[in-house]
């Protein structure tokens, strides 16, 4: 049927006024939500591209006329609303995982305000521990530490949390806090290279001295976290091993 519509008619410029159809309209359901002030009076910055619709709506029966125009503009519209269901979905406000992970350690409610769009949510501790692969990197929430604290918690190795220096300040300074005061009060005894088992931790110096660290898995892989990286499951091959600087092993009598 849509054949016969386009039969004597550019066939090329009929898909091209359709996908422009559709691009206008999706990006308007999404661009909807953002708000601002104009004069004094409230728009929405979608004022700007809904008038786009008007417009190519009359191009498009102008260059395929009427019949022709119309059935492209209304089966458009089908893919321009599931494009928009996906658009808009993508842009709705969700606490991140360093969001959720922070609220726990805090353990008190959050609220996240989009000043965009004046959308509020708000939610509260309840257990959450995000994913030890995949987490985005922020110091004292998703980092080395709190990565190998997490792996081990599951483990059934309760590594204490150490006091540590603000990130600037940490940054600043290279002091990550991994000392054998902190070693002790954690109970975890330093072993030789040759002695690694499953859950071991190590220390590495990276770019600074003994600022890394990650857990042995066996089977030679670490589960780590890098600066500006996210955590992953790597080798503990030729290069970790020429970083590692010390290897410890958690002993409750320790």
């Amino acid at each position: 049927m849509f054949d016969r519509m386009l039969a004597g008619v550019d066939r090329t410029l009929a898909y091209k006024l359709m996908l422009l159809h559709i691009i206008i309209i999706a990006v308007s359901n999404y661009i909807v939500q953002f708000k601002f002030t104009v004069f004094g009076a409230p728009l929405a910055a979608a004022a700007f591209t809904f008038p786009l619709v008007v417009v190519l709506t009359d191009l498009t029966v102008r260059l395929l006329g009427k019949e022709t125009g119309r059935a492209v503009i209304a089966l458009a519209f089908i893919p321009a609303i599931v494009v928009s269901m996906v658009v808009v979905k993508a842009g709705v406000l969700e606490p991140s995982d360093t969001d959720r992970t922070a609220c726990e350690q805090t353990q008190v409610p959050w609220i996240i305000c989009n000043p965009n769009t004046d959308e509020i949510i708000q939610f509260e501790p309840c257990g959450y521990v995000a994913p030890l692969v995949g987490r985005h990197y922020c110091y004292g929430i998703h980092d080395c530490y709190t990565l190998a604290r997490d792996y081990l918690k599951q483990k059934g190795i309760p590594l204490l949390q150490f006091p540590r220096l603000e990130p600037t300040e940490a940054f600043a300074t290279g002091q990550y806090g991994f000392n054998d005061e902190n070693f002790k009060k954690t109970h975890l005894r330093t072993i030789d290279i040759s002695e690694l088992q499953p859950n071991d931790f190590i220390v590495f110096s990276m770019s600074k001295p003994y600022n890394h660290c990650g857990v042995y898995m066996g089977d030679q892989r670490i589960i780590h976290h890098l600066h500006s990286r996210l955590s992953s499951i790597d080798i503990y091959g030729g290069y970790y091993i020429k970083q590692t600087e010390r290897c410890l092993r958690y002993d409750a009598n320790y």
